[in-house]
């Protein structure tokens, strides 16, 4: 092994890991086939996201988002999909 290099691997770094909380291992799951709610899928797709998880009609969601959540979502995808 050459000097200096890490002994350990480092887990990926997700491009989206600012929204990554804000969705359930159910949503990720109904979505797969669709879009990658872990990727710049999230970013690019954004407003659309968006604007369906207010009236909760997104194929993964079982509900409409709390005000809140969907805010911080906008919020995040605006900045790039950064935290």
């Amino acid at each position: 092994m050459p000097h200096g290099s890490p002994t350990t691997q480092q887990p990926p770094i997700r491009f989206a890991s600012g929204t990554d909380p804000l969705f359930r291992e159910r949503d990720r799951a109904a979505m797969r086939r669709a879009l990658d709610l872990l990727s710049r899928d999230v970013v690019a797709y954004g407003q659309a996201i968006f604007g369906r998880t207010k009236p909760g009609t997104m194929r993964c969601c079982d509900r409409a988002w709390p005000a809140g959540q969907a805010a911080l979502f906008k919020h995040r995808v605006e900045q790039g999909g950064s935290e």
